[in-house]
This record gives C-alpha cells, sequence and structure tokens, in this order.
C-alpha cells in the first residue's frame, strides 16, 4: 500500500511503552512515520489537534507560532462561532506546512459474545459502565 504511493519504507514493529518512549523523545529518535490509534472520545478538534501539533506538546514534533496562537485562541472560549474561526486557520496552517501525511482511516473492529449487551460510539470509546450481560 505505501509503496503505491511512491514510498519505500522499512517497517518496525515494537510494544506500546517503546513506541511512546520514542514518540514522546526528541524528534530525531521518533522516526519519519508512524501508525498508532488515537481517539479522543471528548468529540472536540482540540482533543487531537492540541496533543499531536502544538507546540511543547508531549507528542507534538511540529512548531509553528501562528498555529498556536490559533489553537490558544481557539481554546480561550466556548463561542462555537470564534472557535470554528480559529480552528479553521489552524487546520490551514497545518495543510500549508504539510505537518501530517494522513495515508489511510484505520478502522476499529469489535468481537463480542451475544451475551454481551453492548453498542460502539462515534468516538469509539469502549466504556464498561455501558455494558451488560444478558446470559
Amino acid at each position: 500500500m505505501l509503496g503505491d504511493v511512491g514510498l519505500k519504507v522499512e517497517i518496525a514493529m515494537m510494544d506500546q511503552p517503546t513506541f511512546i518512549r520514542r514518540r514522546l523523545g526528541r524528534a530525531d529518535e521518533a522516526g519519519h512515520m508512524s501508525l498508532g490509534r488515537w481517539a479522543c472520545a471528548c468529540q472536540d478538534a482540540d482533543g487531537m489537534i492540541y496533543p499531536m501539533f502544538r507546540t511543547g506538546s508531549a507528542f507534538s514534533k511540529y512548531a509553528n507560532p501562528a498555529f498556536d496562537r490559533e489553537v490558544d485562541a481557539a481554546r480561550a472560549t466556548i463561542e462555537t462561532a470564534q472557535r470554528i474561526v480559529h480552528y479553521r486557520r489552524a487546520l490551514a496552517l497545518l495543510n500549508e506546512d504539510v505537518a501530517s501525511v494522513p495515508l489511510y482511516q484505520d478502522f476499529a473492529i469489535y468481537g463480542a459474545r451475544r451475551e454481551l449487551v453492548w453498542q460502539t460510539t462515534p468516538a469509539e470509546s469502549l466504556t464498561i459502565m455501558e455494558m451488560d450481560w444478558r446470559p
């Protein structure tokens, strides 16, 4: 699949603690590409944009003061229209800088027994408190 878009890669698999340590470490140790599952149950743009791209965030390897100003302004208000304006500008900067190149959407796949009464949420949350068991 990656070869289809012209990328020659060497895939290295690792355990989750090693992956997290590398992603949280120096940019030159993080690797040029990574695949990890990331979901935000908060249902807000900030739940993804801030941790992945805001300068100084533990997971961010990107820095742009203009982007930071837009994200900070969006976080500083609860007015929906204002937040949309700021996030739209922030996303335009990410696009202009090519800060990330998503290659595909990873879907969560669930399997369960008939006795489990549960339905996934749009945020892909897996909350045990919302489950029931009917033998």
